[in-house]
């Protein structure tokens, strides 16, 4: 499970239900615009609105609880996720 790509779209998901407002930057915004270019990186840059900050730090929350709660359940972040984002 180590050499898996995160899963962008699940990160993405997952932003979005913390309603944190960002923009796609980078390689995979290059990608999205038809480049032919391989990335192994999610780049965003999110809103520094007091709000959004608010919501980023849930979402911080979340990715947390996710990673500490594999060490106590017995299953990995990534299962918990169906992604390896951690």
């Amino acid at each position: 499970m180590a050499n898996e790509s995160p899963d962008f779209f699940k990160i993405l998901q997952i932003l979005a239900e913390h309603e944190v407002e960002f923009i796609i930057v980078g390689g995979i915004c290059a990608v999205l615009h038809g480049a032919p270019v391989s990335t192994f990186d999610l780049d965003i840059v999110q809103s520094r609105a007091p709000e959004n900050i608010k919501h980023l730090i849930n979402f911080s929350h979340f990715l947390i609880l996710v990673h500490f709660s594999s060490f106590y359940s017995g299953s990995s972040a990534s299962e918990s996720l169906a992604c390896p984002i951690l």
